[in-house]
């Protein structure tokens, strides 16, 4: 399994994340649980219809629980891969999803270390609301398909 806390920044941990799933997630949510964990893990979900707050809710319950029944979890990173487009920090895609996931994980004391979105137009931080922030979003797609490249290169 990858080591997701010894890589540097977001863009490694968003291109380590499909080969931890053993495929390029489209339309999923992931949470990779985080911690003293002996290995990492994702778990990722379909994502449901965003109108549909009860099938939002039920996935939410069911990704917490999944990484609350890890030992050793002390938090999660959330990643939604999509076919969306962000607008930047007002408009970002599935961002009610990730808000219950971290509240249903934070029911089972776990606590969000960071939530990122992949969308059609770019990545970006749910995390980080100042449009200024480096991270927010829209990022270029490219920034990840360069470093998945680079990976493949080296390895």
């Amino acid at each position: 399994m990858a080591n997701i806390s010894s890589l540097p920044g977001p863009v490694p941990l968003l291109v380590a994340i499909p080969t931890m799933l053993g495929e390029r997630p489209r339309d999923r949510i992931v949470v990779v649980p985080l911690g003293r964990v002996d290995s990492i893990e994702a778990f990722s979900h379909t994502l449901p219809w965003r109108a549909d707050l009860r099938a939002c809710r039920r996935v939410a319950r069911e990704l917490a629980l999944s990484a609350a029944e890890q030992r050793g979890v002390e938090s999660i990173l959330i990643v939604v891969f999509c076919n969306s487009i962000s607008g930047g920090t007002g408009d970002r895609p599935y961002v009610h999803l990730q808000h219950l996931v971290a509240a249903a994980a934070h029911d089972h004391n776990i606590h969000l270390a960071e939530s990122y979105y992949v969308a059609a137009n770019g990545w970006g931080s749910y995390c980080c609301d100042d449009p200024l922030c480096e991270i927010s979003g829209p990022r270029p797609i490219s920034e990840l398909e360069e470093f998945a490249r680079s990976m493949e290169m080296e390895f």
